[in-house]
């Protein structure tokens, strides 16, 4: 999760910190589901280039409930490592800045505009790329 303060509405990492622990080890098992390689679109999904003309298609939500609320994190799928280790273009990153709770079915566009957002901020993704650079020992 992103924690960046040019954005009010990236409150991701914020309210994460905030749930109870049943709903925190919902999304944590999602998360895990999705570093597996896993399909599990109760717990997690992007959306394709058929939904909202193609505009969302890098944007990603992992999902979780307490069975009252449905809780969603919201993000963008990158390859920040494709800079730093050509050799490896199939690592993918999601990154994760938005929270929103709801209790309608259909997913609010705003929430996605906002993951769109983050994903087409060039200090974010600058951010995101330096990350990994730190990660992996500097090394290219």
């Amino acid at each position: 999760m992103v924690q960046w303060y040019g954005f009010a509405w990236m409150n991701a990492s914020g309210e994460y910190q905030g749930l109870s622990e049943n709903v925190r080890r919902g999304f944590l098992t999602g998360f895990d589901y999705w570093t597996e390689g896993m399909v599990n679109r109760k717990r997690f999904h992007g959306w394709d280039k058929s939904e909202y003309g193609g505009r969302y298609s890098n944007c990603f939500v992992f999902k979780a409930s307490d069975g009252k609320l449905d809780r969603r994190m919201y993000g963008f799928l990158c390859h920040p490592r494709a800079d730093l280790a050509p050799s490896d273009p199939r690592f993918e990153a999601c990154v994760l800045g938005v929270y929103a709770s709801k209790r309608e079915r259909e997913t609010d566009e705003t929430e996605l505009r906002r993951a769109l957002d983050m994903s087409n901020n060039t200090e974010i993704r600058r951010a995101v790329t330096s990350l990994f650079r730190l990660n992996s020992g500097g090394r290219r």
